[in-house]
């Protein structure tokens, strides 16, 4: 019976041990984790870097003035589709 008792005692210890084991491996791997994540740089910090930020400068803008007949034809067109899309429907609400 004693011997029963030891082989049970010593079955606890070792699970207790093999435990151990995994618990100090999981922080292991979590502290692996960490440094990887910490040295590595983000997928923001990159998809910041691709980004095409602009530059602009006076000479992008004094070409404004030249160009500002070009710009009144277009209001012009868009102003004479809106009076020509009269479809013939009288939408207004009349009780």
């Amino acid at each position: 019976m004693n011997s029963e008792k030891m082989e049970r005692d010593q079955e606890r210890k070792e699970e207790e041990e093999e435990k151990m084991k995994k618990f100090y491996m999981l922080i292991e791997n979590i502290r692996a984790t960490r440094m990887l994540w910490e040295t590595a740089p983000s997928k923001r910090q990159k998809n910041e870097s691709l980004l095409w930020k602009p530059a602009f400068e006076w000479e992008d803008f004094s070409q404004q003035a030249l160009s500002s007949n070009i710009g009144d034809a277009g209001i012009r067109k868009g102003k004479e589709k809106e009076e020509g899309t009269d479809s013939g429907v009288d939408l207004s609400l009349r009780l």
